[in-house]
């Protein structure tokens, strides 16, 4: 009993446990180098978290597509550009192309046209030469040969050696040259031709102190005297067919008489033939004379004239 109280006594008098958990210490305070702010601030992100770091290369991601999705369009809108260019390009050279092969065949038919034409009436063209050459008058009045005073009467027989297209001639103008001196021009009235039909037409020029060299003077003073005087002669004007029914007027002509020498035309069995030519060929000779006319220079030969080829028929007589 007594054991058991000083037990019980003993047990009741031991000291008490002490708790094993110790009271809960203040929050310990901010780090030296931390202003209160900050500490604000790392509190505030502990409450309100900020975005994570995953989250940002998605950001990165959406603004890359949007930039490449951007510059695809940008590109395909220049690809469009290019292609729209490329057909109205296209769409020009393919316009050029057809006016050229427009105005191509276009002149190609009228050349076509034109030499046919020329053709067909090429034949049925006069035959025209020179029958009488005469110098009733050639003088000097200078004393230096400067001056030259000259009558000339000419003959010229045309001859229509078709079988049944008659010629109707408009009015000629006719010119004659000695080397680089005018000898004067004349008019002839239009006549009409039947076929086979020979006609002659007389005419007489004259110049009046007209200047020339001295040492050419003095030659064609020899040549006057032995008949060797060599002359051009240019007819000009228009020309018209009856063949038929049809009928064309107006056709512009030349008749070029080259290098007509007085001794062969007056004893020569044949007379010498000119050169009778229409349309371009003649506005071409024309253009010849006229600057012939102008400048003074010597008569042009045939095949000179050609290349001067013009359309300017302004010493065409209608």
């Amino acid at each position: 009993m007594r054991l058991a109280r000083m037990g019980v006594s003993s047990y009741s008098r031991a000291p008490p446990l002490q708790d094993p958990l110790p009271p809960s210490l203040p929050p310990p305070p901010p780090p030296p180098h931390l202003s209160p702010v900050s500490s604000k601030r790392s509190i505030l992100s502990i409450a309100f978290p900020l975005p994570s770091v995953a989250e940002e290369p998605e950001q990165e991601l959406e603004e890359q597509k949007e930039t490449k999705e951007k510059e695809e369009k940008l590109k395909q809108e220049d690809e469009d550009e290019d292609e729209e260019e490329e057909r109205n390009r296209s769409h020009c050279f393919l316009c050029y192309g057809w006016m050229f092969f427009g105005l191509f065949f276009a002149s190609f038919f009228i050349l076509t046209i034109y030499l046919v034409f020329v053709f067909k009436l090429q034949p049925a063209l006069p035959i025209v030469s020179i029958s009488k050459l005469d110098f009733p008058w050639l003088h000097f009045p200078d004393r230096n040969f400067t001056l030259l005073d000259a009558n000339v009467l000419t003959q010229i027989q045309v001859f229509n050696d078709n079988e049944e297209t008659v010629l109707d001639y408009g009015r000629i103008k006719v010119q004659l040259f000695l080397d680089h001196i005018q000898l004067g021009e004349t008019m002839v009235a239009g006549f009409s031709q039947k076929a086979k039909n020979l006609t002659f037409l007389n005419m007489r020029t004259q110049v009046r102190n007209s200047l020339v060299n001295a040492d050419y003077a003095k030659k064609l003073q020899a040549s006057a005297k032995n008949n060797q005087i060599v002359l051009d002669i240019v007819l000009s004007g228009n020309i018209g067919f009856e063949i038929g029914l049809l009928k064309m007027n107006g056709m512009p002509s030349l008749i070029a008489c080259q290098d007509i020498k007085q001794f062969e035309v007056d004893f020569a069995d044949k007379p010498k033939e000119c050169k009778v030519e229409i349309f371009g060929f003649s506005c071409a000779v024309l253009f010849g004379t006229q600057e012939y006319l102008e400048g003074g220079s010597q008569f042009p030969d045939l095949l000179h004239m050609r290349k001067m080829a013009t359309l300017d028929i302004a010493m065409t007589v209608n």
